[in-house]
């Protein structure tokens, strides 16, 4: 008799997803488990110290009119991260082996190399700047209220998130107005770059090293959870005792 027969299989470790706050993304849009809906914001950024006083003080001036524009809450992430150039470095490299003057060819090389050095000595920092605006749906009381009239949850939480989606939309597009009085350029994040700002937030040394390739489009389930050989092994031994206890 097998002893592994009468034990039940473990249970398949909880995924990644599980614990986070973020329930779906799609159409640009970030909904929450909370019932809150999200869409972000990448903006450019301006050296305010090369400006003029003149120019300066029209930037506050501008600045404090987004600020009292404001009718509901904002997040300003700033992320600061050791700047990445090795695209740049291989198409330069590229460039060397096909250059047929020696010179040049020469130059080029010596021109990865100082680069290569200057970055590792200079830890020069790439910045990003993005502005997260929120739109909330009331959470789940709403949710449980509401579902009656719209015949499931799944209907309602469809037709909120067109709601939620034209809501944000336009404030994304009342926020671009204001920031660019101050000078700066923003532009709403798709669905797939919103999916790499949270992969390299989540894998920060991974993501330095592997480029996450991925089409939104492809995605067919929202959970992808991982079995170990021996799990497997456990669940099909457990599976083949059933059948046998059954027949």
């Amino acid at each position: 008799m097998n002893p592994r027969a009468d034990m039940p299989p473990k249970q398949p470790k909880a995924s990644t997803q599980s614990h986070l706050d973020i329930e779906v993304i799609r159409d640009g849009i970030v909904r929450l488990k909370t019932g809150g809906y999200r869409a972000v914001l990448r903006t450019t950024n301006v050296n305010f110290s090369l400006k003029s006083e003149m120019e300066q003080n029209a930037m506050i001036f501008a600045y404090r009119n987004f600020l009292n524009a404001l009718a509901y809450p904002v997040q300003i992430l700033i992320r600061s991260r050791a700047l990445n150039i090795d695209n740049y470095l291989d198409g330069l490299k590229k460039y060397e082996e096909a250059q047929e003057n020696e010179l040049l060819k020469l130059q080029t090389s010596e021109y990865i190399d100082y680069i290569r050095r200057l970055i590792e000595v200079a830890n020069i920092l790439d910045r990003q700047f993005y502005v997260c605006v929120p739109y909330s749906s009331g959470g789940d009381e709403q949710v449980k209220m509401l579902t009656g009239l719209f015949g499931s949850k799944k209907k309602y939480e469809d037709t909120y998130f067109d709601s939620a989606k034209k809501q944000l939309q336009q404030r994304c597009e009342a926020l671009s107005s204001h920031l660019s009085g101050v000078g700066v350029k923003s532009k709403q994040l798709t669905t797939k770059e919103i999916i790499q700002l949270f992969y390299d937030i989540y894998n920060p040394g991974t993501a330095q090293l592997e480029k996450l390739e991925i089409n939104p489009e492809e995605l067919t389930t929202p959970v992808t959870t991982f079995k170990s050989k021996q799990e497997m092994e456990e669940i099909e031994h457990h599976r083949q005792a059933s059948q046998t206890v059954g027949t």
